[in-house]
């Protein structure tokens, strides 16, 4: 989907240097990618945690969800991390290369534990080395260098594997005004494939539906709200339109006469020479 958005509109990411920018501007967009929305503002997450589905036609609000998480440096990145744009560019195989790779995770691991059961540092050594021999993990190796030209052409299965949290450029201002962050999945895009599995501590807080619009009434004095968090144009116009509510219908209605005046023919035009005699 990344490279047919690419080829229609190429002048929209001439500014984009790494394929995670590629990414993260296709979302904002509406593209689907393999980035999730995350945000170092609680007050943020908990807007957001308020509102309601488009598509949800339940007359009862439903009960939202803050999830907070503290994830170590081992799962935090920043946005030139060779591991972040390992995982990136995985969009850019076809999908059977990408079914390959995955494939192989597993098939390279499994020759390395037969070659050295007992031996844990060369049982690592053997897998990633394993893996980094299939044609198309070198194809993924090339596109990582084609944007960092000092990559050591050798990616660890078990990034690929993982889920990592990227701290991303402020591209553009809805970024900066969410505290945007994003969770980057690898091979995982299984819902039930967790970011918060042992190494991440996570607390859940539920928000009751019925406490949604007071909420959302007390972050907006905050200066929380639709207008401030979606900053462009299109969306400050959209949420006015909103506030203010439909245009009144007019109150003028055409009396009978004129419309049966304007029903007839016009009457034929005449010179004052031609009249009769």
């Amino acid at each position: 989907m990344l490279k047919r958005l690419l080829a229609t509109h190429p002048e929209s990411f001439e500014k984009d240097a790494t394929t995670l920018e590629k990414l993260v501007r296709a979302q904002h967009y509406g593209l689907p990618t393999r980035l999730l929305d995350v945000t170092r503002n609680p007050l943020v997450a908990l807007f957001f945690a308020c509102q309601t589905s488009k598509n949800d036609n339940r007359k009862r609000e439903t009960t939202g969800e803050v999830v907070v998480f503290l994830p170590k440096p081992p799962r935090q990145k920043y946005f030139d991390s060779d591991t972040v744009s390992c995982l990136s560019n995985l969009c850019l195989l076809s999908d059977s290369q990408l079914k390959n790779v995955q494939t192989h995770v597993t098939k390279s691991r499994e020759i390395a534990f037969d070659r050295e059961p007992d031996d844990k540092a060369k049982f690592e050594e053997t897998w990633v080395s394993e893996f980094n021999n299939h044609p198309d993990v070198k194809r993924l190796v090339h596109l990582v260098s084609i944007e960092r030209p000092g990559f050591e052409a050798r990616i660890d299965p078990r990034d690929l594997s993982n889920v990592f949290a990227v701290v991303p450029k402020k591209l553009n201002a809805r970024i900066s005004a969410q505290f945007g962050e994003f969770l980057v999945y690898g091979l995982r895009l299984r819902p039930e494939d967790h970011f918060f599995v042992d190494d991440v501590e996570f607390e859940e807080v539920y928000v009751s539906g019925s406490r949604k619009q007071r909420i959302l009434d007390e972050l907006r004095v905050l200066t929380i709200g639709r207008e401030n968090l979606f900053p462009e144009i299109d969306k400050t116009a959209e949420q006015i339109a909103t506030e203010l509510g439909p245009p009144p219908k007019s109150l003028e209605k055409k009396s009978p006469r004129v419309k049966r005046a304007q029903n007839r023919s016009p009457a034929p035009l005449t010179h004052p020479s031609s009249k009769q005699k």
